[in-house]
């Protein structure tokens, strides 16, 4: 049996050992909220990607005669591309007045490309198009920084029919 003598240091042990616990805890919170945020500012990219791409598809099958019949709306990644995301940069001829439906093309994919360097980090877009028996296939491809502070891509790309 203790006496009450005998028990010295038995109460610290106990609160070092709780104390071990809760900050054990504290710290897999923290991971699990920093990774939380991380995939929910990839998904946020992802939307933002697919809202873009889809943007760019309307654009294309508003100025359906036009798409049909020319390469206008084919566009590589490497090329059209602004230097900044400066007001003065942004693409507005066609706001004001009238244009063809070459320039308004021309138009729609400086406007496009204005957007993708603005709201997706890295971003780079191509659109390219397949005749088929059903018709005019326009295929729209997304590559961007998909994480924060590393290199992971992201990567979407989008079909739709004329």
């Amino acid at each position: 049996m203790l006496q009450r003598g005998d028990e010295k240091g038995f109460g610290f042990i106990e609160v070092l050992i709780s104390l071990l616990v809760v900050v054990t805890g504290t710290l897999g919170m923290a991971g699990l909220h920093s990774r939380g945020l991380q995939y929910s500012h990839i998904a946020y990219l992802h939307s933002v990607a697919a809202i873009l791409a889809g943007d760019m598809l309307d654009r294309i099958r508003l100025n359906n005669q036009h798409a049909l019949t020319t390469t206008d709306y084919e566009v590589s990644a490497s090329t059209g591309m602004p230097d900044d995301c400066s007001v003065d940069q942004y693409p507005r001829r066609c706001e004001a007045g009238s244009c063809t439906p070459a320039q308004l093309a021309q138009y729609d994919i400086d406007q496009w490309k204005f957007h993708l360097l603005c709201q997706l980090p890295d971003a780079t877009g191509s659109i390219r198009y397949e005749d088929t028996s059903d018709g005019r296939t326009y295929i729209i491809t997304l590559s961007f920084r998909s994480s924060i502070g590393t290199m992971t891509p992201g990567d979407l790309v989008l079909r739709g029919v004329l």
